[in-house]
């Protein structure tokens, strides 16, 4: 490798065709640089299959910026450029032919928060929960941990203002671990079975300089591929920017309404003038990802995605919610069944696991909305059995399974949950007995969560002189987090609990994600799960048990 100084922002990979009689030989070269345009003294190139669930090759540049990564992989690939303090970037490599690629990429770095006051620290040490770091004198914030193990893997949350960036590892560190969900984290030795992880502010790497990435050839499909899909990846950032600022706004309790009218309009125009079929497929696919962030798409042209992208085709896994969404609202719209024929090939014949698992999830919560039991039962028990190791086979579980412990008409599971204002308060079943109580697993980085706190608070009022009880319990978050929340944002007049996502207090509830509630009667019977007792559910189900008001 050719060692190299100060070098202009480059990045450069190609894909060439080796001997007619081998198969397609895939080689990404080039040069990766940090923000100031300088080799890193910690980064990466992995070379992805989508969606990202194990790198089929990865490469350390070690303080260089010269690499060579080669693969006979064909499909939907992604090659992934990171630096320890910085944002990666992901370049979508659909290999479907020969091609040659040059593009040049400079990584940015993550936009830090101004005041540091929740900064947590996660990992297998403490089951991927939340450790506070308390500040220290110098105003480094630091936490002393336990550990048995002979060093410690670890990541912070909370410092960044990047939604697509969230964790950073720890500040001083010479040893470094890579993790595809959460970036680069620190190792540290452990000593006397102790660890002190750190967040040092002043040690932090910041910059000006946002990502750039430029290919060589403006026009060419890998190109205009990366283009839309930034596209794609910039929409979802500014819708939940969005629907942040609405929650936050003073008309937090009207409906969300966001304008997607010319988006799709300049999408539909772009559509009529592009003639590289790739090219109109993965615009339609883009499409489809303004209908999975709900927004309303004309028919005729989620038919058409359907009727231009093959059932099996690779581009469904760099997203496969998007087919969900676009099988859910071509259904919707259709009298002649093409998209049950549709989804049964996509979960036939689709190479992809995770394409198959999110179809086949989604057609179940479809059919189970639908009323349609036998459909919905037909589904899951695909899914659990074709894909029994997948999240969306252990979520359809807590909802599907005959012997789940949290259904309507089961009694409450046993529980002993803390206060999250007074650690010596623990709230039971047996405490609770007399009221109508919902138990909301939530936090405040949840969308959803948020999103529910007009509909709790009005229940609340409602309903909490006929005794009704609220037991918010906080997952994955942090006290002050919590505290603030309710002093600036919604004040949540109710009982609080706090505990980590894999708390032994937890298990019992069969919570895999948030937004949860459990409505329980005055016997301790379960009367409401989740959609049963979310928006005007919640307010239906009290008006029956309560009476309604007055």
């Amino acid at each position: 490798m050719k060692p190299t100084s100060l070098v202009p922002v480059l990045a450069v990979f190609s894909l060439s065709l080796g001997c007619t009689d081998e198969p397609l030989k895939s080689v990404v070269s080039g040069t990766l640089v940090g923000y100031d345009g300088r080799p890193m003294a910690v980064a990466h190139v992995h070379l992805l299959r989508a969606p990202a669930v194990g790198p089929l090759a990865s490469l350390d540049l070690a303080g260089d910026s010269e690499f060579e990564l080669e693969t006979t992989e064909a499909g939907a690939l992604v090659v992934r450029f990171t630096g320890v303090g910085h944002v990666s970037e992901d370049v979508p490599l659909y290999v479907e032919s020969p091609q040659h690629i040059e593009v040049d990429v400079r990584l940015g770095t993550p936009d830090y928060k101004d005041d540091f006051g929740a900064v947590v620290a996660s990992g297998a040490f403490n089951g991927f929960s939340s450790t506070p770091l308390e500040l220290q004198p110098e105003g480094r914030m630091t936490a002393v941990i336990e550990s048995p193990d002979p060093e410690v893997t670890y990541h912070l949350a909370g410092a960044t203002k990047t939604p697509h960036a969230p964790w950073i590892p720890g500040t001083d560190s010479d040893e470094f671990g890579y993790d595809l969900l959460y970036g680069y984290q620190s190792v540290i030795p452990t000593r006397e079975g102790k660890a002190t992880l750190v967040f040092d502010p002043s040690k932090l790497v910041r910059g000006s300089q946002s990502v750039e990435v430029r290919f060589r050839d403006p026009q060419s499909r890998a190109a205009r591929h990366y283009a839309i899909a930034a596209e794609v990846r910039n929409r979802i950032i500014a819708h939940t920017a969005a629907q942040w600022a609405h929650l936050e706004g003073p008309d937090a309790a009207q409906p969300f309404q966001y304008d997607w009218t010319s988006e799709i309009a300049d999408l539909d125009a772009r559509l009529s003038s592009e003639d590289d079929p790739v090219l109109r497929q993965i615009l339609l696919w883009s499409v489809l990802g303004i209908a999975d962030l709900d927004g309303e798409i004309d028919p005729v042209l989620i038919h058409q995605a359907l009727d231009e992208i093959a059932a099996d085709s690779p581009l469904w896994s760099y997203a496969p919610d998007f087919l969900s969404t676009a099988l859910k609202c071509a259904e919707q719209a259709d009298t002649t069944g093409r998209p049950a024929e549709y989804l049964e090939q996509a979960v036939d014949s689709h190479p992809d696991p995770a394409v198959r698992a999110s179809v086949l999830s989604s057609a179940m919560w479809s059919a189970d909305e639908r009323g349609d039991e036998e459909r919905a039962r037909g589904y899951y028990d695909r899914l659990v059995t074709e894909h029994s190791e997948t999240w969306q086979a252990e979520v359809a579980r807590t909802g599907f399974a005959s012997d789940r412990k949290v259904m309507v008409g089961k009694t409450i599971p046993d529980f002993a949950l803390t206060s999250l204002d007074d650690a010596e308060t623990i709230y039971t079943p047996d405490g609770l007995q007399g009221s109508v109580y919902l138990i909301d697993f939530w936090a405040t980085w949840c969308l959803p969560c948020v999103q529910e706190m007009p509909n709790i608070h009005e229940a609340y009022e409602r309903y909490r002189e006929r005794g009704f009880q609220i037991l918010s319990v906080a997952l994955g978050d942090t006290r002050h987090n919590v505290s603030e929340f309710r002093r600036v944002r919604w004040s949540m007049p109710w009982l609080h609990a706090f505990h980590g996502w894999n708390d032994a207090a937890i298990a019992a509830f069969e919570v895999w994600s948030i937004p949860k509630a459990i409505l329980v009667d005055r016997s301790g019977r379960i009367v409401g799960v989740d959609s049963d007792v979310q928006g005007e559910g919640l307010q239906q189900t009290l008006a029956r048990l309560l009476g309604e008001r007055d």
